[in-house]
């Protein structure tokens, strides 16, 4: 995927993602409050250098890159060096699902306030979502793995979460349109599959129309939410299957 397809993929994300059940005046006052708790107090000058070294050692040492920006709500998006095992989520992804490989970089999403600089955005995100791809031998994206942790109020509503069931949210209002099929659930090492198909249309699809399958599911013992995403394809066992390999590779 080239640094363009990335920015643009990265801009649709962010036009799809949901308002929090919180704003995010709320739930950057409850960090506010938090941090203030945690962190010494500076003034002027000496807090800014305080607050900027961090934040370049991290981009520095993790050999992190940024390469998309903010819409509507805000997003930042970077790329890591990818590993097998998240440590973050205390998770492990297979190298390989069905014939497709997983990419070499991570994608961390920092979701935050519209207008926060990128710094602030990697020090001090409300709510951040990992995403690691995987490609064909021809490098067309086969499937998207997605993971966000549960502690934070947001999940819900990125993940589309609400009253104990997956109601994803569908859009008409842009150029670009989709839609999600009936919502339709399986259990499996008890923990519940919901997937649906999803249908996109307009101008990026030559005025034609797209699927995907969307599968989402909890691991309530990591408190963390997963969805995976299989492009352009409407054959949901192939992406029951995928999810089913993280959920067995992870029990």
């Amino acid at each position: 995927m080239t640094n363009l397809e990335f920015e643009n993929m990265a801009v649709r994300i962010v036009k799809t993602i949901p308002e929090p059940e919180a704003t995010f005046e709320e739930l950057k006052k409850k960090k506010s409050i938090r941090k203030r708790k945690t962190v010494f107090s500076f003034s002027g000058n000496k807090r800014r250098v305080f607050a900027a070294v961090p934040v370049m050692i991290l981009v520095i040492a993790l050999g992190i890159s940024v390469y998309a920006g903010q819409t509507g709500n805000g997003m930042w998006a970077f790329y890591r060096a990818s590993s097998t095992y998240l440590s973050e989520f205390d998770l492990e992804l297979p190298e390989q699902l069905a014939a497709a490989s997983m990419s070499e970089k991570t994608q961390w999403l920092k979701i935050v306030p519209h207008g926060i600089s990128w710094r602030e955005a990697l020090a001090n995100p409300l709510y951040t979502v990992a995403s690691v791809a995987y490609y064909l031998d021809n490098s067309e994206t086969y499937c998207d793995v997605s993971i966000g942790t549960t502690k934070n109020a947001y999940w819900k509503s990125y993940f589309s979460y609400v009253d104990d069931v997956w109601t994803p949210n569908g859009s008409t209002g842009g150029s670009n349109s989709y839609s999600y099929g009936t919502v339709q659930t399986e259990q499996y090492e008890g923990i519940t599959l919901y997937f649906s198909q999803m249908t996109k249309w307009g101008p990026a699809y030559e005025n034609g129309s797209a699927s995907d399958v969307i599968v989402t599911w909890m691991d309530s013992e990591n408190n963390i939410c997963m969805n995976l995403c299989l492009f352009n394809s409407a054959d949901m066992d192939a992406a029951l299957s995928c999810a089913k390999e993280i959920i067995k590779m992870n029990n």
